[in-house]
């Protein structure tokens, strides 16, 4: 009989992610939200750290401060990246892991926002719900994401 064992822990420290990563997560989840709750995604985002992370279970995990992202996640889309044979490829599996970060950290940001969003006045909150985003916010979260795809690539080539 045999035994497959876990693979043995990563670096124990953290690591920060760009902060363009970041920025570009919570775009997309921003998006993908309620419209009215879009700025308070982003601001609630910014107050946190990107991380990556040791994790023994799980791919992500949070606490009031840091969104962790496991070693794991890194190595696999190091190893893709290596994989790629053109620039398209790359570009592909980027998009493809930023897609998976925000189905992993989305709901995090989203009830971080909400959080956010009932602490505030019940004329701020009214405010909120009546006032419709821009074209400009929406190609400013395009950018997010065009630069967060860029930069996690870099870093998964570090």
């Amino acid at each position: 009989m045999s035994v497959i064992a876990p693979p043995p822990p990563g670096p124990r420290t953290l690591r920060p992610l760009p902060a363009s990563v970041l920025a570009g997560v919570a775009a997309a989840a921003a998006a993908l939200g309620a419209p009215p709750l879009a700025p308070v995604v982003r601001e609630a985002a910014a107050e946190c750290r990107l991380v990556w992370a040791a994790l023994e279970a799980d791919l992500v995990d949070s606490d009031a401060a840091d969104l962790r992202v496991s070693h794991a996640f890194r190595e696999a889309l190091s190893r893709r990246l290596s994989a790629a044979a053109t620039r398209d490829e790359r570009v592909a599996t980027g998009l493809a892991a930023l897609i998976e970060l925000v189905q992993l950290l989305g709901d995090s940001l989203r009830a971080r926002a909400q959080t956010r969003a009932t602490a505030l006045t019940l004329d701020a909150q009214a405010l909120l719900l009546t006032e419709a985003g821009s074209v400009k916010e929406d190609a400013d979260d395009a950018r997010r994401i065009v630069e967060a795809v860029e930069a996690l690539i870099a870093e998964a080539a570090n």
